[in-house]
């Protein structure tokens, strides 16, 4: 506890970590921990790690969702096509498909995590090319879509 308080102390860029190991080990009993100063850090901890797992998991949920809306309409769609048969039916819907979910998935996210001045929402975000930032900002959550990816459909499909 002591380690972790001394640490927390230090100037932000030049902390080890300490508090997220202290708190991350007891986080069962996070209300309980009372630090030698008064201060609730590990309260605090708590509510900014939080953020960040919901900015690595709310990504590809709002991706997966969007997808899987946009499966159903493209399916509504084709029949629309008035197609001779449904081999052809099917095509068409699996190529549309395709193009809008990798659009949406891949192309989109690199986009807007390109660096592009004129695109990108941040001068925090920008990445200049691919660093070990990159991979933990932007790739992570690239490889978290693709492992949704791998199960939604499924789910999609047994829904409709």
């Amino acid at each position: 506890m002591e380690m972790a308080l001394k640490d927390q102390q230090k100037v932000a860029g030049e902390r080890q970590g300490y508090m997220h190991c202290f708190c991350l080990a007891h986080l069962q009993k996070l209300h309980e921990l009372k630090f030698e100063d008064g201060e609730d850090y590990c309260t605090k901890w708590l509510g900014n790690y939080a953020k960040l797992q919901s900015l690595l998991y709310m990504p590809p949920f709002v991706i997966i969702v969007i997808n899987t809306m946009l499966k159903f309409v493209l399916r509504k769609f084709v029949i629309f096509e008035k197609r001779r048969n449904i081999t052809s039916e099917l095509v068409s819907a699996t190529t549309k498909m395709f193009i809008v979910q990798f659009l949406n998935t891949a192309i989109l996210l690199l986009v807007i995590n390109g660096g592009i001045a004129w695109i990108t929402y941040s001068d925090s975000d920008v990445h200049e090319d691919f660093s070990v930032e990159w991979y933990r900002d932007v790739g992570a959550t690239l490889i978290m879509t693709m492992l949704m990816n791998v199960f939604t459909p499924h789910v999609a499909n047994a829904m409709w």
